[in-house]
Parts: structure tokens; C-alpha cells; sequence
């Protein structure tokens, strides 16, 4: 298709984003090329069908100029303006959402031209806005220190102007820009470490790190900085003390951030619980709950559209039942339901639910629902197995578990996409799993001294294996 680079790059916006690139196109003060706003005109009137029948070249030609016969590279050359258009389009558009970089840019221009007077009222107005911000993150210091900077520029200009405070403003605001910054980059460097051994060098964290230490009263008044601080200590240590004051800390001062980085920072919170539940600390479950309600409150963890991810659903879920809150589990099931994109609605909400009536020991209930899931995603051909297999343990169902038990071994098999963690972590539970079945099964058949001399060499296997999904459902089960 000609033109394939601008009209993949239209079909990226939206309809009202369209209907402004045409204006723009047509504006003179922008575009005297006649055919490019022509050109725009036409995909604006198509819009969102740049199908190849829209968009052929000749069709093309016919809506765009008077010339009589087609030139190709003439059209082609049409395309490449519109495209350098598009891109002055979409700086226009950003910088309409940056007031404070447009009143820069403005600030910058009335002192090249020496209107000072104007100057000053700008430079009032942009003090009193910047005075006025809710958010005081990293992006706000950035932009004290660039307002500083201009502050300073002026002096400089004006060669009788004594007083100064725009260079010690421009240095302060630099200094908690960085800090920020490093520190915030420091806790992403400790994640991705931890996640994919990737080593990073960190520059100068230790100085920031031991001004902190030495002024701790000073910065606890910049949540830019001493939220990011604590975060770190928290990442560095793993310990709990630090987990708790971090967690004190962000609720308490959550509004001085954008949502991405209050998700980001609850993100390491949340880490933090999986973290010390899979080294042992139960407690932890109660921990994560708290976690997920607080994002689910402050409505971090929703989509630009409102809607809530179905992997957020379940995990909500998960970590109510594992912390027994089961009551608030059933009200959450129903009232989060329709936040659910509607084409995955119906496979959460039953997953989901089964789940639930599994943690209250409703096992009758469990069968019909999963029978509703469909396997669209492997997570859930492998989750529905493994809550299946436990409600087959628990009605003693003696031929479904046992088929299951084979079935289940044999997709863990064929299943080309999933990691030897995966793999391992399933195997062993069935295998687990099955040894227990069996393992009840035999009591009324064997003496007590067979039967607990039995359950003893299981727990040794289920110490020497690892993973273990599941694991804790298996333990209770070895110790009934």
C-alpha cells in the first residue's frame, strides 16, 4: 500500500484526534499545501476505514488534485509532507497537554524580544500555577527547576536587576529532582535484578542515600524523595520493619502522586508480601489482602477505560480466600463482575466463583462451574485442572480423580509454552495429590502403625521436591 507509514500512524488515533489533524492540516498558519490538506481532509472523512479499496492510490490521486494524469511520485511525495505534518500534529498535541512547557517556551520568547514587563506577568501566573500542584513527584521538582532556570536566564539578561533568587531555587529544586530520580530508578534496578539477575551500577545512590541518613527530618517533608527512600531500604533489607513504614508512609501521602506511580510503588509493597509468604511468614497473606484493597479503593489497579483486568480479579480472590476473608470474597465476586471486559466476563466470574465455594468446603457446587469455564487461555486450562483435581480429592470421585490425574500429566507433556517451573510445579502436586488419595484410602485397609509410618515417608518427599503448587492445601491435607 502507498503511504503504508502514514496510514498505519492515522489509525492510531481517535476520532476526535483525527478530526484536529484535519483542521490542522487545513490551517495556513500550519500547511499551504493544498493537497496535503486534501489528503487529510479524505482519511478524516474514511476514518477508521483505510481499507486497501479506501486508500488506493489511484482513488487516492482522483480526491487530492486537479491533475490530470496519475504521477506517482508526485502522490508520494504528497504522503511524505502529510507524514512531517502528522508530526508537528503530534507535538502540537503533547505540548497542549504541557502548560507548564508551553509557558516556558512563551517566557523564553518575551525575554528574547525584551518584553519584560510582559515577562513578569507570565512568570507570576506560571509561580502561582506551580504553587497550586497537587502532585509533588519527581515531574514537579523537574519543573521548579526548569521554571528556576528561566528565572535565572531573565537575570541574566537584565544586567540592573540585583536581586537573585532563581540560581539557589534552580540548585534546591536540581537537588530533589535527582534525588528523586535516583532513588526511584535505584528500587527498578533492585526489582529487575531480582527478577532477571541484570546488574546495574548505581552511581552516585550512596551519596544520596547518606545525605538522607544524615538529614532524615528534612526529607520526610519531600514524599518525592523519602517515599522512594524507604521503598529502597525496604527492597535492600527485606525486612519487615521497612515493609511497614513504607506502607505507612504511601497512604498516608498517596495524593502527592500520579496513579502509575502509586501502582508502581504499591507494586513493590505487594512483592514484598509474596516475597515473605513464599519464605514461610503466613501472616503475610493477611498483609497482601490489605495490599490489593487498598489499590482496589484508591482504583489503581483499573484500566484507562475503568475496567478491571481478570488476572487482577483472581488475584483479589486468591488472596481474600487464602486470607479468609470469605464473606468479603462473595460480595467482591458480584459487585466487581460487570467491571469485567464482557468477552471474559462469564469465564472469570465462574472460575472465580468455584474457587470461592471450594475455600468455604462446598464441593458440590464447584463441578457445575468449572464445567462453564472455557480453556481460552492456558492459565486456565492449568487452574481448572488443578481446583478440579482437589474438589475430585475431597468427594472422594475415586475414577475422575484418577483419570484426571493421567489427563492432567499428559497436557503438562504436550504443552510446548510453559516454563520448567511451570512444568515441575504441577507435576509434583499431582503427584502429591495422588499419593495422599491413595494414602486415605488405604486406612480402613492397614494397621494405624502402616498408616502413620506412611504419612511420615510422604512429608519427607514433600520436603526433598521443589516447587510445589499448592503447597499448603497439601500440607493440611498430610496432617489430617
Amino acid at each position: 500500500m502507498l503511504g503504508k507509514s502514514l496510514i498505519l500512524a492515522v489509525k492510531k488515533l481517535s476520532r476526535k484526534e483525527m478530526t484536529r489533524l484535519r483542521d490542522f492540516a487545513a490551517s495556513p498558519y500550519h500547511n499551504k499545501n493544498t493537497e496535503v490538506a486534501a489528503l487529510a481532509e479524505y482519511l478524516s472523512a474514511v476514518y477508521p476505514d483505510f481499507s486497501e479499496k479506501r486508500c488506493d492510490k489511484h482513488l487516492l490521486w482522483e480526491k487530492i488534485t486537479t491533475r490530470q494524469d496519475y504521477d506517482e511520485a508526485h502522490l508520494k511525495v504528497v504522503f511524505s509532507y502529510t507524514l512531517r505534518l502528522f508530526e508537528e500534529f503530534m507535538t502540537a498535541e503533547k505540548l497542549a497537554t504541557e502548560a507548564e512547557t508551553a509557558r516556558f517556551l512563551c517566557m523564553e520568547n518575551l525575554r528574547d524580544k525584551q518584553l519584560f514587563k510582559h515577562y513578569e506577568k507570565v512568570r507570576r501566573n506560571t509561580d502561582k500555577n506551580l504553587r497550586k500542584k497537587v502532585f509533588k513527584d519527581a515531574d514537579y521538582y523537574l519543573t521548579r527547576f526548569k521554571f528556576a532556570e528561566e528565572s535565572d536566564q531573565k537575570y541574566l539578561k537584565v544586567t540592573q536587576q540585583r536581586e537573585d533568587d532563581g540560581l539557589q531555587q534552580k540548585q534546591d529544586a536540581l537537588d530533589l529532582w535527582f534525588m528523586a530520580m535516583k532513588l526511584r530508578d535505584a528500587c527498578e534496578m533492585k526489582m529487575r535484578t531480582r527478577l532477571y539477575g541484570q546488574e546495574y551500577e548505581a552511581g552516585l545512590l550512596t551519596e544520596v542515600l547518606e545525605k538522607i541518613k544524615r538529614q532524615p527530618a528534612a526529607f520526610q517533608r519531600v514524599p518525592a524523595v523519602f517515599v522512594y527512600y524507604l521503598a529502597f531500604e525496604m527492597l535492600r533489607n527485606n525486612q519487615p520493619a521497612d515493609y511497614f513504614l513504607l506502607k505507612e508512609r504511601i497512604e498516608a501521602q498517596s495524593a502527592f502522586f500520579r496513579q502509575a506511580e502509586q501502582q508502581n510503588i504499591y507494586n513493590y509493597l505487594q512483592n514484598f508480601c509474596i516475597r515473605q509468604i513464599n519464605q514461610g511468614a503466613t501472616d503475610f497473606h493477611k498483609e497482601l489482602f490489605e495490599i490489593y484493597r487498598s489499590q482496589l479503593e484508591k482504583r489503581l489497579i483499573f484500566d484507562k477505560n475503568g475496567k478491571l483486568l481478570e488476572w487482577h480479579y483472581k488475584n483479589i480472590v486468591t488472596v481474600g480466600l487464602r486470607s479468609q476473608n470469605y464473606t468479603w470474597v462473595r460480595r467482591f465476586l458480584d459487585k466487581y463482575k460487570n467491571y469485567l471486559l464482557p468477552e471474559v466476563v462469564e469465564n472469570a466470574y465462574s472460575f472465580n466463583l468455584a474457587n470461592y465455594y471450594f475455600a468455604v468446603k462446598n464441593y458440590p457446587e464447584v463441578l457445575p462451574l468449572l464445567i462453564q469455564v472455557e480453556y481460552s487461555d492456558m492459565r486456565y486450562k492449568l487452574d481448572v485442572r488443578a481446583l478440579l483435581l482437589r474438589t475430585y480429592f475431597h468427594l472422594r470421585e475415586t475414577e475422575p480423580f484418577y483419570a484426571l490425574c493421567d489427563a492432567f500429566n499428559q497436557l503438562l507433556l504436550r504443552s510446548k509454552k510453559l516454563t520448567d517451573f511451570q512444568r515441575d510445579g504441577y507435576r509434583n502436586m499431582i503427584r502429591l495429590t495422588r499419593r495422599i488419595f491413595v494414602w486415605r484410602e488405604s486406612e480402613k485397609f492397614v494397621t494405624r502403625q502402616d498408616f502413620a509410618a506412611e504419612r511420615k515417608k510422604i512429608k519427607e518427599e514433600a520436603a526433598r521436591i521443589s516447587p510445589i503448587f499448592n503447597e499448603s492445601w497439601l500440607r493440611g491435607e498430610m496432617n489430617e
